[in-house]
């Protein structure tokens, strides 16, 4: 049976000049091997391809009997590792907490235990004025944090 740490260490061992970071890894029962993955940059489906064709070689036999899909984790959807709050410093982030309470701000900051956004409050008694605000956010606070994605 394939292991996840069998598939990181392949990743790592071909690819750990290129920065990628490992998003998600999924075996599941229809013997699909998702493999979710990004850098700072970006991921496209050139580098997706190359890699797959990598874990085949180097997996062989391993693979036998699964289906191995490798992708970028997508826009839209919720950070899963500490690597995708970092890339995305710089840019609108909504975040959901434990207790449902949704924040809209700018990524400013990124540590091992919490993030820090600024978020701008409209002045209810003054027209088009809005209040800056830092706010500090635990990671044991966060239910999900994803990218504001916005279409102009």
């Amino acid at each position: 049976m394939i292991s996840k740490d069998n598939i990181v260490k392949y990743i790592d061992e071909g690819f750990g000049d290129k920065d990628y970071f490992i998003v998600e890894i999924i075996i599941n029962n229809q013997n699909e091997i998702i493999i979710l993955i990004d850098n700072q940059k970006g991921i496209n489906i050139k580098e997706c391809v190359e890699i797959s064709r990598y874990l085949r070689l180097n997996l062989g036999d391993e693979l036998d009997g699964y289906e191995l899909q490798v992708s970028s984790p997508g826009l839209g959807q919720p950070f899963k590792v500490i690597e995708q709050y970092k890339k995305n410093i710089g840019k609108q982030v909504e975040i959901v907490s434990i207790e449902g309470i949704k924040t809209v701000g700018k990524l400013n900051f990124v540590s091992d235990e919490f993030i820090e956004i600024e978020e701008q409050i409209k002045i209810k008694s003054k027209k088009n004025i809005k209040e800056i605000k830092n706010i500090k956010i635990e990671f044991s606070k966060i239910k999900s944090t994803k990218e504001v994605i916005k279409i102009n």
